[in-house]
C-alpha cells in the first residue's frame, strides 16, 4: 500500500499546470464557403465541357446518370459544395471514389482551361436558391 500511495503522490507531482493548459479542446473550423470562380470564363468552360469529353461522363446536364458515370453535380450537393482548389485538384490529378475513377486532366487542359471549366460547371449546375 505504501508503494501504491508513495507512486500516486510522484505521479500528482510531475503534473504541471502547463502540460493541462496545453489540452485545450481544438476548435472546429467550418469549410471554406465555395464561391463562383471569378476568373474563369464560363462561355470558353461550356465549350471545353462539351468538347473535351467532360459531358461524356458527367453528361450535358451535370448529373452523370445519376452519379452512376460521373460526378453528379446536380443532385449531389456534397460535390459543388468543395472548395475551387479541392475541385481545380480533382479536376487536375483525377480522383477515385466510391469505385469510379476520373483520370488525371493536366495533360488535356491547361490551368486557365481547368478554371474555365470549373466556373462554367458552377454556373450551369449550382442550384439557385
Amino acid at each position: 500500500m505504501k508503494w501504491f500511495c508513495l507512486s500516486f503522490i510522484l505521479l500528482i507531482g510531475c503534473t504541471s499546470q502547463e502540460s493541462v493548459d496545453s489540452k485545450k479542446p481544438v476548435k472546429y473550423h467550418k469549410p471554406a464557403t465555395p464561391t463562383l470562380t471569378k476568373s474563369g470564363d464560363i462561355s470558353k468552360g461550356k465549350a471545353l465541357y462539351v468538347s473535351k469529353a467532360c459531358a461524356s461522363c458527367h453528361q450535358m446536364d451535370g448529373m452523370g446518370m445519376k452519379g452512376a458515370l460521373g460526378a453528379d453535380f446536380v443532385n449531389d450537393t456534397i460535390v459543388l459544395s468543395k472548395t475551387d482548389e479541392v475541385l481545380l485538384d480533382s479536376i487536375k490529378n483525377g480522383i477515385m471514389k466510391n469505385g469510379k475513377y476520373m483520370p488525371p486532366q493536366k495533360k488535356i487542359l491547361k490551368d486557365q482551361e481547368m478554371i474555365d471549366v470549373l466556373a462554367y460547371i458552377r454556373s450551369a449546375f449550382t442550384k439557385k436558391n
